[in-house]
């Protein structure tokens, strides 16, 4: 936010406890002083970690892991949030922190995953979605389903 930027990316992975937090890896082990599987983890138990900072001028000792919720209300009236949906299968928790934190306005579901826009748009058809495809001929297929309600954002990549 401090640099102006128009939009950040999240990684939402499940906690043991069922809470998302973001992270990009499977396991705490490259970010943080801990290690472990995030879904072995639970949120109390990630926010004792420190992390892996030293390369990066200033002191972030008192900084922790960040639950999507917390982003979500950090980013609020600032900037937009991708939610990464390609981490987690939990949709429905992804909904319920945009919900709990009035961010419909600004935060994207964001997914390679047909399937896991469709489950979010069941449970809000009013959200904001960005669907990743690798062709040409997938972004036809693709748009022509989300006809009724299209993503803001298409990521096209590959050939």
């Amino acid at each position: 936010i401090a640099l102006g930027v128009d939009l950040v990316e999240t990684d939402p992975r499940e906690t043991a406890d069922g809470v998302l937090v973001n992270v990009h890896d499977t396991d705490v082990d490259r970010v943080t002083h801990g290690t472990g599987d995030v879904s072995a983890l639970t949120l109390a138990e990630l926010k004792e970690l420190t992390l892996r900072a030293e390369a990066y001028p200033g002191d972030f000792s008192c900084e922790r892991i960040a639950t999507i919720e917390e982003i979500l209300l950090e980013a609020k009236g600032e900037v937009a949030v991708l939610l990464d949906a390609n981490k987690t299968d939990r949709v429905d928790l992804l909904v319920q922190a945009i919900h709990a934190t009035g961010t419909e306005d600004l935060a994207v579901i964001d997914t390679s995953s047909v399937e896991k826009i469709d489950e979010a748009l069941a449970l809000d058809p009013s959200l904001l979605t960005m669907i990743r495809v690798s062709s040409e001929a997938e972004l036809e297929t693709t748009l022509a389903h989300f006809a009724g309600h299209p993503p803001i954002i298409v990521e096209v990549s590959g050939g």
